[in-house]
């Protein structure tokens, strides 16, 4: 190995004025952005880097995709943990009472089901009569079956000997799942942040404590 292919630019801190030629090259990564909203950026990112390691990784018949379960996995659940904390956040901006106390933060669980169940009940506070309880229990069921992987997502970042004895994941598919489900979630954000702007709009008290989550 050439000693200087990795010599070059480690004398220059990483969060240094990029170089023309990086940016000419486009690549430069920047923080995530999607309307000026980083909680909805930030999971999109994880699962766009998902995706692309599948697309490159997941064909099933590949002897080594099993050598790329753990970070496309971990890209997975992690985008899931972040959007259903987004949803917890949404939910209580209209739940917390009094208006001028401290909104409270999502559970500092990574445990998918805990988190899932804790924003049905919030959403159940919000609207309970224009939600659909079939649907929510399909969500459910999914997620449950990621939880039961990796309860405590842990297994694909350090304790891969906690993962069931007989696991076994189609990567293809669980691109398809993982995308059905943050699709749905979002989806009940945007339900939720409808509400938050009819029943509680954001007074510009409460704007810097809302976003610093």
């Amino acid at each position: 190995m050439d000693t200087n292919e990795y010599d070059d630019g480690l004398d220059v801190s990483l969060f240094a004025e990029p170089s023309a030629e990086a940016r000419a090259a486009s690549k430069v990564a920047s923080p995530p952005a999607s309307e000026g909203d980083p909680y909805r950026a930030i999971p999109l990112a994880y699962q766009s880097a998902a995706d692309r390691l599948v697309d490159h990784f997941g064909d099933p018949h590949s002897n080594d995709w099993h050598l790329h379960f753990f970070p496309i996995w971990f890209l997975y659940r992690h985008s899931l943990e972040l959007k259903i904390k987004r949803l917890i956040r949404e939910c209580l901006w209209i739940t917390e009472t009094p208006l001028t106390g401290p909104m409270k933060k999502p559970p500092r669980s990574h445990q998918l089901l805990r988190l899932w169940n804790k924003a049905a009940s919030l959403m159940s506070k919000v609207d309970a009569d224009s939600l659909d309880a079939a649907h929510l229990e399909k969500i459910r069921m999914k997620i449950s079956e990621i939880h039961d992987i990796d309860p405590r997502g842990t297994s694909a970042r350090y304790e891969p000997d906690r993962l069931p004895d007989d696991w076994n994941v189609d990567l293809l598919r669980l691109k398809r799942v993982v995308g059905w489900l943050l699709d749905e979630i979002d989806g009940h954000v945007d339900w939720a942040d409808a509400h938050r702007q009819t029943k509680r709009p954001m007074e510009p008290d409460f704007m810097q404590e809302y976003m610093g989550w």
